[in-house]
C-alpha cells in the first residue's frame, strides 16, 4: 500500500467500526443475539478494525481470504449504476435504531452518502467530507 491508500484504508475500517458498533447496540437493545464469526464474538469486531494497519491486515488476510480484486457489491452495483442493497443493510439499521430509540448517527450517514451516489452517480462520493453530518 501506498501511505495514501494505508490511510485511506485505515479510514475505511474506522467507519466499518463505527457502522458496526451502532448495529451491535440497536440489536442488544432489541434483544437480539448476535453470532460471532471465526470464533470471535461479535463485539470485538469494531475493535478489530480500529487496529492499524500493520496489524489488522494480517489478521484480516488470515479470516477474510478475498480475492485481491474483488470488490464490494455496493460498489458494483454504484459502478453499474444500480441500487444498492443500502437500504437492507445501513437502513434497516437506521429504521430499527428509530424504533428502539438508539442513535444511529453513521449508519444515516452513510445510508445519505450511498442514496446520493446512487442518485448522482460514483463520483458523488469524491470530495465529500467522512461523516459530515454526523456526530460520531
Amino acid at each position: 500500500f501506498s501511505k495514501y491508500a494505508c490511510v485511506y484504508f485505515f479510514a475505511c475500517c474506522r467507519c466499518v467500526a463505527l457502522c458496526m458498533e451502532e448495529a451491535i447496540r440497536v440489536a442488544k437493545a432489541g434483544g437480539e443475539a448476535m453470532k460471532g464469526l471465526y470464533l470471535l464474538p461479535v463485539d470485538w469486531f469494531p475493535s478489530l478494525f480500529r487496529l492499524p494497519n500493520f496489524i489488522f491486515l494480517p489478521i484480516a488476510g488470515k479470516l477474510l481470504a478475498i480475492d485481491g480484486k474483488a470488490r464490494s457489491s455496493m460498489w458494483d452495483d454504484l459502478a453499474r449504476g444500480r441500487p444498492t442493497e443500502v437500504e437492507f443493510l445501513n437502513g434497516e439499521v437506521v429504521r430499527l435504531g428509530e424504533t428502539l430509540s438508539v442513535s444511529t448517527p453513521v449508519n444515516a450517514e452513510m445510508l445519505r452518502l450511498v442514496r446520493e451516489a446512487e442518485q448522482k452517480g460514483l463520483g458523488a462520493l469524491r470530495g465529500q467530507k467522512p461523516l459530515s453530518g454526523a456526530s460520531a
